[in-house]
């Protein structure tokens, strides 16, 4: 059968007529009327031989007769009705006075419209003109539907393989209706998880009310959804994106549309490149003065030295002042080295390595550091770990300062656990992941965005120079890696750490 849409008109908008009486001569006479009447038309003098016709073209308005031999009128307009698209026939019956009793049966049988014998020719244009009326109608509805189908198909190709996530919510509740391939590997979670639940659980818990009363605002004053937001990984992984969102329309229903472009990556390189010429001018100014200030500590500590074994006495605020001086001068000595070791980009020893081995050396040797904080040690490592590439010694030494910064986080004791994976992540790299975790009390938000600044700390009066996590920061980067540090969503902070990983394949 051809398209519905595949109509053969005679003026350009007049639909083609199937006429269907077994009569010849009345056939002839009501194929001449519709004729003159400017429609194209086609005859048949069976029911059969009609659904042939009908089968090959198509014909939107049909004159029906009833009392037609072997298989009736009636019959055929059921058999009409279903066919696929059988609303886009509009079917009259002909038929005679004494059959008009049998009006109710006829229409029962999906007849549109009936007219009685001998047709009048006033009477048929009438019939014609509604039945035309109708078919464009229809046409014109179904054209339509097939169109907005085609934009539908479109859209759900373009849904489904956006490379940024996309969810569809309903804009009155919230709820998450549907999202795509792109939103469950961001937020890691699936379809099913994600359906249902309220657009505020992709959201941090201290950010999501701030962001659902900004796109409820938004909506409201019918304005543009645009602004940077954080999101949470079903892991409790923290990134960063740009939220847009529209209202769209579709056959049924209305969805809000929210994209999500991942930029977590940008903004840490923003931030790297910021960080980097931060510490390049600190590492400049701080090479200069520690060489200055490392000649004058030298001849103190020397000139301590020599009181401490030339002065004999018993003198207590003596002994204490000498003591003072020594420690004062040790910190700042340690200050010194610090600022060394912090400004100095010394050559990497770069040796392939399993990073399985360097975190279990790591934790054997803070053992003891362990049992006396009263922590404890969990451990998830990949045993099929792919090896890196990396300066063991400095590697071994992040971890150790890591480790310190979380045992000095739970003076009341805690858990510290440890991971190591393996991942694909940007560019279909892989990567080795390594996770540290502790029970303490977290980092104030206002805090996070500080601590890897050089010289800042919160244990300045246990020691602490704020250089640890600067020099931690420097050694990874050298290593071409990554360094984030959140809150956990339950208690305690993670330390993620991130490193290309030596496979060849």
């Amino acid at each position: 059968m051809k398209s519905i849409f595949d109509i053969n008109l005679r003026g350009g908008t007049l639909p083609k007529i199937l006429v269907v009486e077994d009569e010849p001569v009345y056939r002839e006479i009501i194929v001449s009327i519709v004729q003159r009447l400017g429609y194209e038309v086609v005859s048949s003098g069976s029911a059969e031989e009609a659904l042939e016709l009908i089968k090959q073209s198509f014909y939107p308005i049909i004159l029906l007769d009833i009392l037609l031999p072997k298989m009736k009128g009636t019959d055929l307009s059921r058999i009409i009705r279903q066919m696929p698209n059988s609303e886009l026939y509009f079917i009259i019956a002909t038929t005679s006075q004494d059959q008009k009793e049998n009006i109710t049966e006829i229409l029962s049988a999906g007849i549109d419209d009936y007219i009685t014998k001998p047709v009048n020719f006033k009477q048929l244009m009438i019939r014609l003109t509604i039945a035309e009326n109708y078919v464009n109608n229809i046409q014109e509805k179904k054209k339509a539907e097939v169109q907005f189908k085609d934009s539908e198909e479109k859209y759900r190709l373009l849904f489904e393989n956006a490379r940024d996530a996309i969810l569809l919510e309903d804009p009155e509740t919230r709820l998450i209706i549907n999202c795509n391939k792109a939103a469950e590997v961001l937020l890691k979670t699936t379809k099913k998880t994600l359906i249902g639940r309220h657009h505020k659980v992709i959201h941090p818990p201290q950010k999501a009310d701030e962001y659902d009363d900004y796109i409820k605002k938004t909506i409201k004053e019918n304005g543009v959804i645009d602004r940077e937001v954080e999101i949470i990984s079903s892991s409790g992984e923290l990134r960063r994106a740009i939220l847009s969102g529209t209202l769209y329309h579709s056959l049924k229903k209305k969805a809000l549309q929210l994209i999500l472009h991942d930029i977590t990556e940008r903004k840490q390189l923003e931030e790297q490149i910021v960080q980097a010429e931060k510490m390049k001018v600190v590492a400049t100014l701080a090479t200069g003065v520690a060489h200055e200030v490392k000649n004058p500590l030298a001849i103190i500590c020397q000139g301590i030295d020599y009181l401490n074994r030339k002065i004999k006495t018993d003198n207590e605020d003596i002994l204490t002042t000498l003591h003072d001086i020594e420690h004062a001068v040790n910190r700042a000595d340690t200050i010194v080295r610090g600022i060394l070791d912090f400004s100095s980009i010394s050559d990497l020893e770069i040796k392939t390595v399993n990073p399985n081995k360097i975190i279990t050396k790591a934790l054997a040797l803070l053992n003891h550091n362990f049992k006396r904080a009263n922590i404890s040690i969990g451990t998830d490592l990949q045993k099929d770990i792919p090896p890196i590439r990396i300066d063991k010694n400095k590697i071994e030494q992040v971890l150790l300062n890591l480790l310190m910064n979380a045992i000095d986080a739970m003076p009341d004791g805690g858990k510290i656990t440890v991971k190591a994976y393996s991942d694909i992540m940007e560019l279909n790299r892989e990567y080795v992941i390594i996770e540290i975790k502790d029970t303490g009390p977290g980092i104030p938000d206002e805090l996070l965005a500080k601590i890897f600044d050089p010289f800042f700390t919160t244990k300045r009066n246990t020691g602490g120079t704020g250089l640890g996590l600067s020099i931690v920061k420097n050694i990874i980067e050298m290593h071409h890696g990554a360094i984030d540090i959140t809150n956990a969503s339950d208690q305690g902070t993670i330390v993620y750490m991130r490193f290309e990983t030596d496979n060849k394949e």
